[in-house]
């Protein structure tokens, strides 16, 4: 068979088996799926991205030596992907590599400086290693390039929420409403930065309309109830409890783990709000 020949049949083949693979990985069948990506890499061994996939997917099956050896080969077959070098900082976050993540995704950006994606990313490793200027540099970047996407401003005024300088924090929150003005979470943190600041008035109103926005979650209910409590509105908050009792009993490790979401756990583990004798006396009709 000439070589041309073989070479095109080698390629159906590997096609083929890429084919059964993805449809593997979406039924979360991983080690049918390596097996399946294995044979089309065998078959295709100058397919960068068949490499890529390979290693996605070692990684989610937890095989992180494997999964490094095929990002490795997939950049050695096309060092100037970008996708690779990102995936490949990806992984590097996810077994705690972060200094070798910024590297990944700093050759990313060389390879593809248009993705605000990559970015925010860089930003976010960036802010796990404490690089405060770093950090703020690279979600600027990110919301320079998308300045109409909110996650942008909301990662950047998480890390001014961490470093406690609530009012830029303030800010980009804002930011983030402003490009998504439905986004709950959006209010919330906003709020939990009013908190922070004593400012208890802007937080009730910024409460009040997270409420409006979610009205069944009874997270959002009783953390406005004890704001209103906090506050001196007793009857109010008695109304709010009423009503997030009647979408649910009081439970202290959901509304724990939305207010430690929005950062709000610290401001709010010494008040009463969280005494368990307290919690059971608050109404759950």
């Amino acid at each position: 068979m000439p070589a041309r020949r073989r070479r095109r049949r080698e390629k159906q083949e590997a096609a083929k088996h890429t084919r059964a693979g993805d449809r593997y990985v979406e039924a979360f069948r991983l080690l049918d799926a390596i097996r399946s990506y294995e044979t089309a890499t065998a078959l295709d061994k100058a397919n960068a991205d068949l490499h890529l996939k390979l290693a996605d997917t070692y990684f989610a099956a937890e095989m992180p030596a494997k999964a490094y050896r095929a990002y490795k080969q997939a950049l050695l077959i096309h060092p100037k992907n970008a996708e690779c070098h990102f995936a490949l900082a990806e992984f590097l976050m996810g077994i705690q590599k972060v200094r070798l993540a910024v590297v990944a995704f700093e050759r990313a950006l060389r390879c593809d400086s248009e993705r605000e994606y990559f970015h925010c990313r860089l930003g976010e490793a960036h802010l796990r290693l404490g690089g405060r200027e770093q950090a703020e540099s690279a979600f600027r970047e990110a919301i320079r390039r998308a300045p109409r996407d909110g996650y942008y401003h909301y990662r950047l005024a998480d890390a001014f929420f961490r470093w406690q300088q609530w009012d830029a924090a303030e800010e980009s929150y804002r930011g983030a409403i402003d490009c998504a003005p439905l986004d709950d979470f959006y209010h919330v943190c906003l709020g939990a930065t009013y908190l922070r600041q004593d400012r208890t008035e802007p937080a009730l109103n910024t409460f009040r309309r997270t409420v409006v926005l979610r009205p069944r979650n009874r997270a959002y209910r009783y953390l406005l109830a004890w704001l209103l409590e906090r506050s001196g509105y007793p009857q109010d908050a008695q109304e709010c409890y009423r009503r997030a009792g009647q979408l649910g009993p009081y439970d202290e490790d959901y509304v724990r783990r939305v207010w430690l979401k929005a950062g709000l756990a610290n401001a709010l583990e010494s008040d009463a709000g969280w005494d368990a004798e307290e919690a059971s006396r608050r109404p759950t009709w």
